[in-house]
């Protein structure tokens, strides 16, 4: 889904004006609503005065729903959690570090040592750039380089995304896109670079040219991965990313 995932959703409107308050802190949940299908949304408080949301979501890296919750204060969480539609149970994603000891000592939901680091950078890099955008044209380039994105992939990407990939000796070695866009960022996504071609600097290349894209067209380059994954959280910060936001998976202990 693009655009207004969730427009028609009770609360929406609402929720979204909220979360922007603090768009890089709250990007992840405003993504959801922009381009997620939503199970639930919760709003605590009446426009203007809002002041909390919890939303129930497909988890990004796992298999089955989520939630993702953002409150002012303890009481508002509270209030959250303790809705009869909300399951204790699920999956948290928690990017409030002061809510985890309530969600533990409360709800008995601990970390579960997995979790996703967000960066974001409103500067150009210092960095060498390399790459060029893919379009309709380079359809055969993709299917025969083996890049992990089959023909129906790069259709798919060509519809929301903006996908880009250094290309050598007719092959893609390596490739990621720009999509996700709020009004402020659009986000490097799905880096990958051929075996034979690693530590080589190819990866923060592309990505240093895709953040210009964006930032040609955002105010905000945006660029997220996994606690574990090292390898990728170097190349954020090679390119001059500044983590921005770290998201706690918490599951019931």
């Amino acid at each position: 889904m693009n655009g207004r995932a969730n427009w028609h959703v009770p609360g929406y409107a609402v929720a979204y004006s909220w979360l922007a308050r603090d768009y890089l802190s709250n990007l992840e949940m405003i993504l959801v609503l922009l381009h997620e299908s939503l199970a639930t949304l919760l709003v605590v408080g009446t426009a203007p005065a809002i002041r909390g949301v919890l939303m129930k979501c497909a988890h990004p890296f796992r298999s089955g729903d989520c939630y993702r919750i953002d409150a002012l204060d303890s009481e508002v969480l509270n209030e959250l959690m303790q809705h009869p539609a909300v399951e204790p149970s699920a999956r948290w994603l928690v990017h409030r570090p002061w809510m985890q000891p309530i969600l533990q000592q409360r709800y008995g939901i601990v970390p579960s040592g997995f979790g996703i680091r967000g960066f974001a950078t409103t500067t150009a890099s210092t960095i060498p750039r390399d790459g060029r955008p893919l379009g309709g044209a380079d359809r055969a380039l993709v299917e025969w380089s083996d890049c992990g994105w089959s023909a129906a992939d790069f259709d798919q990407l060509l519809q929301g995304r903006r996908p880009w990939a250094i290309v050598h000796d007719d092959l893609i070695i390596c490739r990621a896109s720009a999509g996700y866009d709020t009004p402020w960022t659009a986000e490097v996504l799905g880096l990958w670079t051929h075996p034979a071609y690693r530590k080589r600097g190819l990866a923060r290349s592309l990505v240093a040219a895709i953040c210009d894209d964006i930032l040609a067209r955002k105010p905000i380059a945006a660029y997220s991965t996994t606690f574990e994954n090292l390898a990728s959280q170097h190349v954020a910060r090679a390119v001059g990313l500044k983590h921005v936001t770290t998201i706690t998976e918490c599951t019931p202990g």
